[in-house]
């Protein structure tokens, strides 16, 4: 397991401007700063330039790098799937992810939080969506800048971490939480200890605090429409910047006449001694609720929308960047072992070029070893003639489950396999490719299509699964 790095760099942007919070990671976690930049402007190359500088000046390419995205960037759907397994989970939250926007799985990227079980065997799952193109655009930004994002969060789900944390919640009572910024307010209904309901506005000048009274009726009431079993939303928590408490918060009190709270994010989390905060205009103007939120909550935090392959390649890099250090160690220790570090170099010197002599005598009979192993294998693979299609066959119906029937097993060129065909459940779906993953006839096994029907009284699933046959 990798380690935690001491200080985590947590990074909100909203318009032009970029705000700053690094906490020590510590055994007790503390504030060390919470500082916001604003840009020349809210391209690109504006922002590039203020992360740099924040970069530079807080030296942040050695923390931990965590990614607010505003709930405006991103889709939240509330799921029921029929499955208890992360891994079941996943392949559904792809599937489904692609029926709820106008895009290719390929161009978007999902994540998801599982926020409770039940006895029969179902997972309520908050998904949540992004076009590609804003989770590239946003990684992009800090890459220009020198530093590696580690994780792309949601921040209503930091936020919904800190009103966790507070207590305020009370079993299945439905709470309104309200996080007001300058231009967007985003607005989360918190019952029984998960997020039932998600939303974000964009807050009209003109309109002030009138405008955000209504926008929350307007948020209570598409709730109850949602789910009308769910009991009323009796109390109001507002957070974000300060101007509310003298403003939104008393019109909002009187106006939808249930308790109203103000809580202001910054006084909740203790500090060191001096740290930096900003000045009383900008906490007047601007929410820092996220990006507070998200640094002291890192650890737990559930939702990831860097892409897989991305992360891979992290992990992957880390890996290698570990061992080089290992060795490099290792080497280190023997040649200081040594005692005469410029005769070993010199002993190594006529150690590689005496190899590369030996190296080149042998060159010939590795060559022809070479092909004579390729030969080999020719000859064993048409031997075996393995793989062929009445081995596949074979295998396939030896593991299919009593609840899938195969209507159509399509091979092409005796490289990949397509099977069409429905069951009863969508778990059985899903359970039927985790069994053609452990078979070494078939490999990247996916489910191209799930979809759903009514035949009578019964419902049934049609399914599509790909994959390759192991050559």
């Amino acid at each position: 397991m990798l380690k935690r790095k001491s200080v985590v760099s947590s990074f909100d942007i909203e318009g032009d401007l970029v705000k700053l919070a690094q906490v020590d990671a510590g055994e007790t976690k503390k504030l060390l700063r919470l500082v916001a930049m604003r840009a020349d402007s809210a391209k690109r190359d504006d922002l590039v330039k203020v992360i740099r500088r924040l970069s530079d000046e807080y030296r942040i390419a050695g923390t931990e790098i965590i990614v607010n995205l505003p709930r405006s960037k991103v889709t939240v759907k509330n799921l029921k799937l029929p499955s208890v397994k992360n891994s079941e989970i996943e392949g559904m939250v792809i599937l489904q992810s692609a029926k709820q926007l106008p895009f290719t799985p390929d161009n978007l990227v999902s994540s998801y939080k599982i926020q409770g079980r039940d006895e029969n065997g179902y997972s309520d799952v908050l998904t949540v969506i992004a076009h590609r193109k804003i989770i590239d655009e946003m990684l992009s930004l800090f890459k220009a800048a020198g530093l590696d994002v580690e994780r792309l969060s949601m921040s209503s789900e930091a936020h919904f971490l800190w009103y966790s944390q507070k207590k305020l919640a009370g079993g299945d009572r439905c709470t309104c939480l309200v996080d007001v910024g300058r231009d967007i307010a985003e607005l989360n209904i918190v019952r029984g200890g998960y997020i039932d309901f998600s939303r974000s506005i964009t807050l009209s000048a003109h309109k002030g605090k009138d405008g955000l009274v209504e926008e929350v009726r307007r948020t209570i009431l598409s709730y109850t429409k949602v789910n009308p079993k769910a009991p009323g939303v009796s109390r109001l928590v507002l957070t974000g910047r300060r101007s509310i408490i003298n403003n939104e918060a008393p019109a909002l009190k009187g106006a939808l006449g249930m308790t109203t709270i103000y809580s202001d994010t910054l006084k909740s989390w203790p500090m060191v001694e001096r740290a930096k905060v900003p000045n009383a205009k900008e906490l007047s103007e601007e929410s820092f609720s996220a990006v507070l939120c998200a640094g002291f909550n890192l650890d737990k935090l559930e939702t990831n929308l860097i892409p897989q392959e991305v992360r891979s390649r992290k992990i992957t890099g880390i890996v290698k960047e570990s061992l080089y250090i290992t060795v490099a160690l290792i080497l280190g220790l023997t040649v200081g072992a040594s005692g005469i570090v410029a005769k070993k170099y010199i002993d190594r010197k006529r150690a590689v070029v005496s190899l590369n002599k030996e190296i080149e005598a042998i060159k010939p009979k590795v060559e022809r070893l070479t092909k004579l192993r390729g030969i080999t294998s020719v000859i064993k693979a048409q031997k075996r003639m393995e793989r062929s299609g009445v081995d596949v066959i074979r295998e396939l119906y030896a593991n299919i489950p009593p609840a899938i029937s195969i209507s159509i097993l399509d091979f092409e060129d005796g490289r990949s396999c397509t099977m069409r065909g429905m069951s009863g459940n969508l778990s059985d779906v899903f359970k039927f490719n985790s069994i053609l993953e452990e078979s070494p006839y078939f490999e990247n096994v996916k489910v191209r299509y799930a979809t759903k029907r009514r035949t009578g009284k019964k419902e049934l699933t049609d399914f599509e699964i790909v994959c390759q046959l192991t050559q």
